[in-house]
């Protein structure tokens, strides 16, 4: 399904804006009592729909939101055809003055219409030029065929509005949509980009670029990094006893399992082959060191389809004054290898004093 140009909370300013003008000029015109009903019934039925179909966006602003704009686009032909062709027969049958009979809406019309143009899927844009000419054809016939009310001050004033004018407005709006459109998907395809570089395809998780571009937009003017290496006891044999299908499905889970393991503002990565790194910001040292525990829980007592029981290494590094990924990475990694030189399944954490087995 195509999506609109306008943002969620675009799309949220416009209905509550819609919904509160057609209100107030509805009981604006009920009363003062005008001749024609059609002043206030439209008006106020109009923001009842709207009402309706702001409920509607707000149960589900983002699986919805193209479906209300659809919407809105019946309501605001509703709104405005109607008035429009009640008023140009009604002059022509019961030979009312329709530059004094219809309601000064001209500027209202064309806002409106230019809104929709900007919010409806780029499809539906031959559906918006039929419903402004729905709106303008009748009313420019009728003007030519009285040159009396044509030649009054509200007259050509319609006569621009609804002729020249608007033609211009929607030509300019046309090329802005495009113009919007273009910049609208090269900035998609820049953030496929950068995931797809940033990301690991198995796992879904940052791979060492993405953990790099984490580190330098968080660490800050005076980091305080805490880091995590996690390895994967025995995986090998794993990839040799079950194959790597088997592997490929132990790292997902595992990914997954410990992504939910951890605080907010961290970042997990996939290191390389069955490692994977944590990187945390702000935290205390004895914050981070639970962090660990954590995750060498979830990993042990979680039961892995085809392999069972899986264990892993922890090495831990906290308080680093640094953003220098290497520097970090390298204070982990010798936790690391003291766990693994320990007899693994443990968490080692710096100075070395910390060691947590099974």
């Amino acid at each position: 399904m195509q999506q609109s140009l306008f943002s969620i909370r675009a799309t949220y300013i416009a209905l509550c804006f819609y919904c509160v003008f057609g209100a107030i000029v509805g009981i604006s015109y009920l009363a003062i009592n005008t001749d024609h009903f059609i002043d206030f019934v439209v008006p106020i039925s109009s923001s009842v729909l709207l009402a309706g179909l702001l409920l509607y966006f707000h149960h589900d602003p983002r699986g919805r939101h193209t479906q209300s704009i659809k919407y809105l686009f019946f309501i605001t032909a509703y709104s405005f055809v109607t008035p429009a062709w009640y008023y140009t027969i009604g002059s022509v049958i019961h030979n009312w003055v329709l530059v004094e009979v219809f309601p000064p809406i001209s500027g209202v019309i064309l806002i409106a219409i230019s809104i929709l143009t900007a919010m409806v899927p780029h499809s539906w844009l031959r559906h918006t030029m039929l419903l402004w000419g729905a709106i303008c054809v009748p009313i420019l016939l009728y003007l030519i065929s009285q040159p009396s009310e044509l030649s009054t001050a509200r007259g050509r004033e319609m006569m621009v509005f609804f002729g020249p004018g608007g033609a211009l407005l929607f030509i300019v709006l046309s090329y802005q949509r495009d113009i919007m459109l273009h910049f609208t998907r090269a900035e998609e395809r820049l953030r496929n980009s950068r995931r797809q570089a940033d990301y690991d395809e198995l796992t879904d998780i940052c791979n060492r670029r993405g953990l790099i571009y984490w580190l330098s937009s968080n660490a800050g003017a005076q980091p305080n990094i805490s880091s995590i290496i996690i390895d994967l006891d025995h995986f090998k044999q794993i990839n040799d006893s079950h194959g790597h299908e088997t592997g490929d499905a132990v790292l997902k889970q595992a990914a997954k399992l410990l992504e939910s393991s951890l605080p907010k503002q961290s970042c997990l990565a996939r290191w390389g082959g069955d490692e994977f790194v944590v990187l945390m910001n702000g935290l205390a040292a004895e914050q981070a060191k639970q962090v660990a525990d954590t995750c060498w829980r979830t990993i042990r007592d979680h039961p892995f389809p085809l392999v069972g029981q899986l264990t892993c290494s922890l090495g831990v590094a906290t308080n680093i004054q640094s953003n220098d990924i290497d520097t970090i990475i390298r204070s982990a990694d010798a936790c690391l290898y003291i766990a693994k030189r320990q007899g693994r399944n443990q968490v080692v954490t710096q100075p070395h004093a910390g060691t947590h087995q099974q």
